[in-house]
């Protein structure tokens, strides 16, 4: 790499050492950068060009006066075998690219990480750097895939939410995303001002159990809560009063609740493989459980029109039900290969988004019950919670792998977001789309500003994919021109080999515009 004015050139060796070079006469520059006891596998300028970082095979990673060739302080101990490191655009931190599929983001002066690892890639990452705003990361992996990672300090919107004494299972904005509701191991429900953060009145008190789940009526006055001690209740938005108490014919722990669009009615489920119906003026159950699940019952909710309920459980499958009737609505949803942990409408009601322990979430098609194109993959952890934003177009998932995860609907690319040490219980949009609210196992909630400026990374991100792609991967997951670029086909990779590529990116450079060949998967050189 050359050095920020261009003088100089560095050079990471197997040879155990780093090198400087003068860029006008080719000559080295003063003795080699000496110290590791392995190959040297990454050097990286500062951006002011008086310091180097060096990464290497011997697990370590060293900072280095890039004038006078000497060590700054002690090598840094890493985790594992590393492949490449680089600084932050204001020199105070570095992020190493790792041989353990991680990367890993490091106080420069003290070594000590900050935040959790970046985890998500399938192999051993190759590459890590961050943008020039030093807001966000790029990794590239052999998986086959770049990720992008927020890492700026303002995504997350003023301090974390505490007042909780337990685990926080459940997050939601109020209708007109002025207020927060919280659920909690600690039988407690609480209000909070998504403006200042700051705790609204007492703790909505009285279950005798976990409260696991917490939602507003869709005009904003009631609250309505869903609990262990196999009860709901209702709650004056404003006041903090309970209004009723909602007892289930056969009592169950509750999992979840939600309001129907109108308000008028109610949906839970519970640990004894049903969801049930009720009435959210009297309280009472309307008709019969919705049955049909074969284990508990981990989720529930209405359609946008009111019409349907959609219901996940630990069966592994995802089921829709007449929301009148309580009949079913064809087959269960299959695919996960663990249990379910929540589903939920996209705002136009033509499709569901659902997560599981299986590590994935999956999109399918209400109308015909199939699953839309591949699993969303990159977490770690089990999948716990997910959520549409207001116009479709992007998803949010929380992990037990401490992340927060954003997704494009169309592109299905994610960026993750950091900021919980423990696992993410749920996750929840803002009526506007601008902003996310998590809770978490370390009993806190959090808020993020989802409109990080991504654009410059994506560039990068552009850039680092090592392999060649289909047209259809080119535009679906990487925003890229459906047109492979002219090394995929010059070189022989894969699926451009053919000699019909090779005809159609003759008559492209000749000022044709030739249509796209079909994809041939499976094709061999030619």
């Amino acid at each position: 790499v050359f050095s920020p004015d261009g003088k100089r050139i560095l050079t990471a060796s197997n040879d155990k050492t780093a090198r400087l070079w003068d860029a006008e006469t080719g000559k080295p520059v003063g003795e080699p950068l000496t110290g590791h006891a392995d190959r040297v596998t990454g050097a990286a300028f500062s951006r002011d060009g008086t310091r180097i970082i060096t990464a290497s095979w011997d697990k370590t990673v060293r900072l280095w006066d890039a004038e006078t060739g000497h060590p700054i302080g002690a090598p840094f101990p890493c985790e594992d075998r590393l492949l490449g490191a680089a600084f932050s655009p204001d020199g105070g931190r570095f992020v190493t690219a790792s041989l353990d599929g991680s990367a890993r983001i490091r106080d420069a002066e003290t070594g000590r990480q900050i935040g959790a690892p970046l985890l998500g890639h399938a192999g051993i990452v190759n590459s890590a750097v961050f943008s020039p705003d030093g807001r966000h990361i790029v990794t590239a992996s052999p998986d086959g895939t770049a990720r992008l990672w927020n890492t700026a300090p303002d995504a997350q919107i003023g301090t974390p939410l505490f007042g909780h004494e337990g685990l926080v299972s459940s997050a939601a904005f109020s209708p007109d995303g002025k207020r927060i509701v919280t659920a909690s191991t600690d039988k407690t429900a609480r209000l909070w001002d998504a403006t200042t953060s700051e705790p609204i009145g007492e703790p909505l008190g009285g279950h005798e159990g976990v409260v696991s789940s917490a939602a507003f009526s869709p005009d904003g006055k009631r609250i309505v809560t869903a609990s262990s001690d196999a009860t709901a209740r209702l709650w004056d938005a404003d006041n903090g009063r309970e209004i009723r108490v909602l007892y289930a014919f056969r009592p169950a722990r509750l999992n979840s609740v939600a309001f129907s669009p109108d308000g008028k009615l109610i949906v839970t489920a519970a640990d004894d493989a049903t969801a049930q119906r009720w009435d959210a003026e009297t309280g009472r159950p309307v008709g019969a459980p919705l049955i049909g699940h074969t284990d508990r019952v981990t989720s529930a909710a209405f359609s946008p029109d009111g019409t349907r309920i959609v219901t996940a459980s630990n069966d592994k499958t995802v089921r829709l039900w007449d929301a009148a009737t309580g009949e079913p609505i064809g087959n269960p949803l299959a695919g996960h290969t663990d249990y379910v942990a929540s589903a939920t409408f996209s705002p136009d009601g033509r499709r569901i988004l659902s997560v599981s322990a299986d590590k994935t979430a999956r999109l399918w098609n209400v109308e015909t019950g199939e699953q839309i194109g591949l699993p969303l993959t990159g977490h770690t952890g089990v999948v716990s919670g997910a959520a549409f934003s207001s116009d479709g177009r992007r998803i949010v998932t929380a992990s037990w792998d401490k992340t927060v995860r954003l997704w494009d609907t169309n592109a299905r690319g994610s960026i993750a977001l950091l900021g919980h040490p423990d696992r993410v219980m749920s996750v929840a949009f803002s009526p506007d789309g601008r902003r996310i609210v998590t809770g978490s196992s370390d009993g806190t909630v959090r808020l993020w500003d989802v409109f990080a400026d991504t654009r410059e990374l994506i560039s990068q991100a552009k850039m680092a994919v090592p392999r060649c792609l289909t047209a259809e991967q080119r535009e679906a997951s990487y925003f890229l021109a459906a047109a492979p670029p002219a090394w995929c086909i010059e070189m022989g990779k894969w699926p451009y080999q053919t000699a019909a590529w090779k005809a159609w990116l003759f008559d492209k450079s000749a000022g044709k515009n030739p249509p796209l060949q079909a994809e041939r998967s499976g094709a061999t050189p030619e």
